[in-house]
């Protein structure tokens, strides 16, 4: 019996076909697929994409490390938020915009 796929355990290597659908290089294969070893690559779980996916399926996410932001990152980080970043340093603006996310989190 040929091994299966699991949820976000293998991503394309190159385009490739799985269950009638396209699947495009760098996107993750879905489960049920028969593993090629020709188009497909299996994602560690040490992996930073699937790190990054599981982050942002998590219903609870941590807290992001917003001091490895650039500046401006944080500028329009803040801008989402309604934060006018005009005047601001980093810090402040780390603090503004932790102050947003506490905010979000009561309501």
């Amino acid at each position: 019996m040929a091994k299966e796929t699991a949820v976000n355990s293998h991503r394309a290597s190159q385009r490739g076909y799985a269950n009638g659908l396209l699947i495009e290089e760098g996107e993750y294969v879905p489960a049920g697929v028969p593993v090629s070893e020709t188009w497909m690559e299996k994602v560690g779980k040490d992996d930073p994409l699937q790190r990054a996916v599981e982050e942002a399926l998590d219903p609870q996410p941590g807290d992001v490390d917003l001091t490895r932001l650039s500046k401006a990152a944080l500028e329009a980080k803040a801008t989402e938020h309604g934060i006018n970043p005009a005047g601001l340093s980093k810090d402040d603006l780390i603090t503004a915009i932790k102050a947003a996310y506490d905010k979000d989190r009561t309501q």
